[in-house]
C-alpha cells in the first residue's frame, strides 16, 4: 500500500496534451489524457483524418515545468495489418459514451453515437 501511495504522490507527468500531430486526430480514447506515473505506458487510440508523417508531440507538467516528448509518427489513411485496433477503439469509445449517459443522462445524440460506435460506422 505504501508503494502505491508513493507512486500516486509523484506522477511523472500531469496535464497531458497532444501538442502536435502530422494529421488531424479525433475521437481520442481516452478523451482526456490521464496523468502518467513512473513505470506506466500511455496508450491512446483515435481516428485520423487523412494520412501523413511527422512529429507527434505530447506535453505535460513535471514539477511545475512543461515537458515535451516527441516522436516520429506515420499515420496512414487505412492499415490492413492491425485489424484489431478499430474494435479496440470502439470498445473504449462505447465505454466512455456509456459512462457519459450514466452521469449526464441519455440524449438522442449520445444514443445515436453509441449505436454508430457499436456498428463500427461512427465517423
Amino acid at each position: 500500500m505504501g508503494a502505491l501511495l508513493d507512486k500516486l504522490r509523484r506522477p511523472a507527468l500531469v496535464d497531458l496534451r497532444i501538442a502536435d500531430a502530422p494529421v488531424e486526430l479525433r475521437d481520442l480514447q481516452p478523451a482526456r489524457l490521464p496523468d502518467l506515473f513512473f513505470g506506466e505506458e500511455l496508450v491512446i487510440l483515435g481516428r485520423n483524418r487523412g494520412h501523413g508523417s511527422g512529429p507527434l508531440a505530447v506535453t505535460g507538467d513535471r514539477n511545475g515545468s512543461r515537458e515535451r516528448i516527441e516522436t516520429r509518427a506515420v499515420l496512414s489513411a487505412s492499415e490492413s495489418g492491425n485489424a484489431f485496433i478499430p474494435r479496440l477503439w470502439a470498445a473504449r469509445r462505447i465505454g466512455e459514451l456509456t459512462r457519459i449517459v450514466r452521469v449526464e443522462g441519455a440524449s438522442p445524440v449520445l444514443i445515436e453515437e453509441l449505436r454508430a460506435s457499436r456498428s463500427g460506422s461512427a465517423s
